[in-house]
């Protein structure tokens, strides 16, 4: 084999989701706030001959079976080679992070990690916007995961509008500095340690919305409220997750969301939410000093409890070495 890059991917939160009505296409139109976070899978992209193979390995952290099949890392090499040209063997060794089926986007993160390594390795030099082009064809939330930072994300996923950091990286949306106020703020990520399926959750939701007493579609957010929002108190966010009545009203789970929420609002969460179609949820702490308290206690009562901050900007891929 020859060259190999390392890239991260990092997974997201949606702050809000709301969920349009349903296309003729079968999508719906989303309406969301994504933040990128600086916990995720590692990927180890390695080139081979002309004319080979694409072979995923994935290496989970704590040794759980993944299966390998449909992966959409692979998925995203195919279609880089052959939109590109660039036709050598690949070996694409993922670090799993992320918990499967969380609502984290770690399969689509995986996706767009691949498409910029690969940008690196073949020299092919394609534009963002030629990378969104090609990640558009994989999926929802994949062509967010190619700049990351905080976006208002619609259509079906594919309109992604910037949005200032805010309060995010601290209360003037600068660097951290001994002045507790100046903190960022810290995320604290639960999973209750099972999948949740996206396909399974849209039917849910339609079917919830075609009974009695469902209520209007919310109308949407603008780039303008969401950039008010994330630069003032995040106690004070409007923000709700369309799918969490949903499966309150169906009983899912048995509680178990609402139990984590509980979990983290009594340890001091400011604002706590369902991320995606589940299964993870997550809370907004103030400062580190509190989610580092938060973590030590929920630990006690959930299989994965994962700290993390607000990431503004991807890190570039790296090559690693020339063999």
């Amino acid at each position: 084999m020859g060259r190999v890059c390392r890239v991260e991917a990092p997974c997201k939160v949606n702050v809000h989701l709301g969920v349009g009505e349903r296309r003729p296409d079968g999508y719906h139109l989303l309406d969301s706030i994504f933040l990128c976070l600086d916990f995720g899978d590692s990927l180890f992209v390695e080139e081979g001959e002309r004319g080979g193979a694409i072979e995923a390995v994935l290496e989970p952290e704590g040794g759980a079976d993944i299966p390998a099949a449909e992966n959409l890392a692979c998925r995203a090499a195919a279609l880089f080679r052959e939109s590109s040209g660039y036709d050598r063997a690949l070996r694409i060794r993922i670090v799993k992070r992320i918990p499967l089926g969380g609502g984290l986007g770690g399969g689509s993160s995986d996706a767009a990690a691949v498409l910029r390594a690969l940008n690196l390795l073949s020299g092919a030099a394609y534009s963002r916007r030629g990378l969104a082009l090609m990640a558009e064809r994989l999926g929802s939330d994949v062509p967010f995961f190619l700049s990351g930072g905080a976006a208002l994300v619609s259509g079906r996923g594919e309109r992604i509008r910037p949005l200032p950091p805010g309060s995010l990286l601290g209360a003037s949306g600068e660097k951290p500095s001994a002045s507790p106020r100046a903190s960022p703020l810290g995320f604290l990520l639960v999973n209750p340690g099972f999948p949740s399926s996206t396909a399974a959750a849209f039917a849910q939701l339609d079917a919830h919305r075609a009974g009695p007493g469902a209520g209007a579609v919310k109308r949407g957010v603008s780039v303008e409220d969401a950039a008010e929002s994330l630069a003032g108190d995040p106690a004070r966010w409007p923000y709700s997750n369309d799918f969490l009545p949903v499966f309150r009203a169906a009983g899912a789970a048995d509680g178990v969301y609402d139990r984590i929420l509980d979990d983290l609002k009594a340890q001091g969460a400011v604002f706590s939410g369902l991320s995606g179609a589940g299964s993870s949820c997550f809370g907004v702490f103030p400062h580190k000093g509190a989610i580092l308290e938060a973590e030590n206690t929920l630990k006690r009562h959930w299989p994965f409890v994962q700290p993390m901050f607000f990431l503004a900007s991807m890190p570039p891929p790296v090559l690693l070495c020339y063999q």
